[in-house]
């Protein structure tokens, strides 16, 4: 259950989650929590019951990850995904917008980083760059997502000579799946390395989140 969508959780809510996840899904989520656009304080308490629920979820299945999703409550959600990283199978943190520092903390943890175009012009539209990042977070833990908000990336915004002509929908200003081309190239530039070499280390962290840290769980 999305943060956005928590007044829709009811008693029923969980029960009829752990009935899908037995049919062959993949993780939990996206949950987590979104504390912008002035969310009151009774909103912020909903969202943390519905938030713990799901990770207790994931928790008591123990084979698959969950997909969180983090806007303005960085220390709270470090907080109940610290207390329960030994039990849960992977964590990937959704289309990250933070900073540095809350990127490492998170990798510290065992999280992994998804990125989308709509990170990529987050990062600039607060001043910063992925490159910030090179040191804090391994290649190894960055997932490229093909979600996200509806984000317009070009080659100018990339920044990167090589990067193919952008393949969004020019009509609804959609982040479509190919997106993830531009992303590629822009880690690339900001990691000093090629986009063979991203692609490749991505791919298979991508696999390893998904296959094999679900397998090893189930195996315990």
């Amino acid at each position: 259950i999305h943060p956005h969508f928590v007044d829709e959780y009811n008693s029923d809510s969980m029960e009829v989650i752990r009935n899908m996840l037995h049919r062959h899904f993949i993780a939990v989520g996206p949950t987590g929590l979104d504390y912008t656009n002035d969310c009151s304080l009774s909103n912020k308490k909903k969202q943390e019951e519905v938030f713990e629920a799901q990770v207790k979820l994931a928790c008591e299945i123990g084979h698959i990850p969950i997909y969180v999703y983090e806007r303005g409550a960085h220390s709270e959600v470090l907080t109940i995904l610290t207390k329960n990283k030994d039990k849960l199978a992977g964590i990937l943190i959704h289309n990250f917008s933070g900073t540095p520092e809350q990127a490492e903390a998170y990798v510290k943890i065992g999280c992994y980083i998804g990125v989308t175009g709509d990170s990529v012009l987050l990062q600039r539209n607060n001043g910063m760059k992925f490159s910030e990042f090179r040191g804090k977070v391994p290649l190894e833990q960055i997932l490229l997502e093909s979600s996200g908000l509806p984000t317009f990336i070009n080659k100018r915004q990339v920044g990167h000579s090589s990067a193919p002509p952008a393949c969004n929908d020019f009509k609804t200003n959609a982040n479509h799946p190919v997106s993830v081309v531009q992303v590629s190239f822009d880690l690339a530039k900001s990691f000093n390395i090629s986009v063979e070499e991203v692609t490749s280390k991505i791919s298979a962290a991508s696999k390893h989140f998904v296959w094999d840290l679900s397998k090893s769980k189930q195996r315990t």
